[in-house]
């Protein structure tokens, strides 16, 4: 990926809270691939989480869901994921 580690955590946050981001941000399709899919479940995650009516189950599944994308997106880009 051509983005520092930094700046793409902070733009990640930005997403995560879903905010208005706009950065280019290129690498191989895995890469990407990978990388959006942690996003969208991460941001996800943070919807429900502030919700009134907290579905725990669903939560926990989203929580193991995104263990799992952040260790995909860690093995194929070498980038450790800090959100």
């Amino acid at each position: 990926m051509n983005i520092n580690e930094n700046l793409l955590h902070q733009v990640a946050a930005r997403f995560i809270k879903g905010k208005d981001i706009e950065v280019n941000i290129s690498g191989s399709e895995i890469q990407l691939e990978a990388l959006q899919d942690l996003l969208n479940v991460s941001k996800e995650l943070m919807t429900e989480l502030k919700k009134n009516n907290l579905d725990v189950d669903y939560i926990i599944d989203l929580t193991n869901k995104k263990k799992q994308l952040t260790r995909r997106f860690q093995n194929i880009t070498g980038i450790k994921w800090k959100l």
